[in-house]
């Protein structure tokens, strides 16, 4: 449970127990292994849907061979909507941790295979984000891997492409900088023609990790060849890091994250990169604690990024040609405390939706508090979640909107003395804000259960975290709804 209340501060970065990696795993070659009775994955068009909305479809929970924690961090759904590919860490009988994916089945949650991939410091590897090739054959994961003892501080970015049929592990593609100190990949992103790879996150330049660079990474999706690499770093001070990447079409990449001024004051830093040459086309700073998430319009004109800024939520506009900015917005629940937001996402219809957590009037506890706004800026609506009134926190850490009239929202939520912290997922109308459905998971030990990632297509939407186990530490617990 310890790792899991950590990785809560990271991110502001009843289900059947499939089995452990003894019945299937990873050899110690690495590559993957299938699942005792594969499930072949099949298309959720020829699905019968089941005609609830918001009811359960299924829930898996995944425990590796240590005894300490295992949580996943994100979801991806293949183009087809046939699999399901969560990623994460999960802790080895080393009691080190490696990078753990895990592919489902999205009708029936039957599990098709899990691939580790353990780092050449066998010491501390955690996969941060997961994405799919546009043609749904190649699953792409990322996050920080050691490549020394871990007392060295030599994580480098580690990404691992898989063939999406049976996991088999294609390529690996390590990135360390130039210093040999700390690397830490938190995003990924494939081209639309499936030929490019990008990845972002931190890279420090010093022994003691006092300044970094926002540094991004381009590879061929075939081969893990780097392309090119490019770093966004302060002057003379401080420190700069990536969060978020889209790669959205267009021969364009945008990043964002968090920047710091010569006078040590946070800023959003948001950064245009041309996916072919790696050339900067343009680079915006907007005051705030650092860009949480960014996303594209359908159109691709238009650039949205989110986070917390003059203690609000702070949500830009930048035009995605010139990064010229088109517009701010900020929300407020009222209170004196601090509200940040945590993801942005664009319907196809361009409404932008933004969700994290806002403190309840009087209290320093939050609620999830969804904001929509027109592709101009105006606010439509605004929808608050409080799981049970009191001075307990509720917040949102993923929206998600698949073009079904419906948006998304995912997080943790306080349920009471009796079952703790559980997953809470909601449903809203996407042009009215109406409430369609909530629902809860709380796992079997009655303890701590986080969801941090959301993906939907289909008709269906996925959701996963970490959840406490009844012995120690915490499993990964994946949950389909009908949408």
């Amino acid at each position: 449970m310890g790792r899991l209340m950590r990785r809560a501060a990271a991110v502001v970065a009843a289900g059947a127990v499939v089995g452990t990696f003894g019945v299937a795993g990873v050899s110690a070659a690495g590559a993957a292994t299938r699942a005792p009775q594969p499930a072949r994955a099949q298309s959720l068009a020829t699905a019968q849907p089941l005609a609830v909305p918001g009811a359960k479809l299924w829930a898996r929970r995944f425990s590796g061979p240590g005894k300490d924690s295992d949580v996943a961090n994100s979801v991806a759904v293949s183009p087809g909507g046939g699999r399901v590919f969560v990623t994460g860490d999960s802790t080895d009988t080393s009691f080190n941790s490696d990078y753990l994916t895990v592919a489902y089945n999205a009708v029936t949650g039957a599990r098709l295979w899990t691939a580790r991939y353990n780092g050449p410091g066998n010491s501390i590897d955690d996969a941060r984000a997961v994405a799919v090739s546009s043609d749904g054959a190649t699953v792409f994961v990322t996050g920080a891997s050691g490549g020394g003892p871990e007392s060295d501080h030599s994580d480098d970015y580690a990404t691992v492409a898989y063939r999406a049929s049976d996991g088999t592990q294609l390529w690996v593609a390590r990135f360390n900088g130039p210093t040999n100190s700390g690397d830490f990949a938190n995003a990924v992103s494939v081209a639309r023609d499936g030929s490019a790879v990008f990845v972002t996150g931190t890279s420090f330049a010093g022994p003691f990790d006092s300044v970094s660079s926002m540094t991004t990474v381009a590879y061929s999706a075939s081969d893990g060849a780097q392309l090119w690499v490019k770093n966004w770093s302060p002057p003379s001070c401080c420190n700069y890091g990536g969060t978020a990447i889209v790669s959205p079409g267009g021969n364009r990449v945008f990043v964002t994250g968090l920047v710091q001024s010569k006078a040590v004051t946070a800023q959003y830093g948001t950064v245009a990169y041309n996916a072919t040459t790696g050339a900067r086309l343009w680079a915006r700073r907007f005051a705030g604690r650092g860009g949480a998430a960014l996303a594209v319009s359908p159109d691709l004109t238009k650039v949205y990024v989110t986070g917390q800024s003059h203690s609000k939520y702070g949500t830009l506009a930048y035009s995605a040609r010139t990064g010229a900015r088109l517009w701010a917005r900020f929300y407020s629940g009222g209170s004196k405390f601090i509200d940040s937001a945590n993801s942005v996402a664009v319907s196809p219809g361009g409404t932008v939706l933004v969700t994290g957590g806002s403190p309840h009037p009087g209290s320093s506890a939050d609620d999830y508090a969804t904001v929509a706004y027109s592709p101009n800026g105006a606010r439509l609506w605004a929808r608050r979640y409080s799981g049970r009134p009191g001075n307990h926190s509720d917040t949102a850490y993923a929206v998600a909107i698949p073009g079904n009239g419906k948006v998304y929202v995912t997080g943790t939520s306080w349920g009471g003395s009796a079952t703790g912290n559980d997953y809470a997922t909601i449903a809203y109308n996407v042009r009215t804000g109406a409430l369609v459905w909530v629902r809860r998971y709380n796992g079997p030990a009655n303890g701590t259960d986080q969801a941090t990632s959301l993906a939907a297509r289909g008709g269906r939407v996925f959701v996963t975290g970490g959840s406490a186990r009844t012995t120690s530490g915490d499993a990964y617990a994946t949950i389909a709804y009908n949408g």
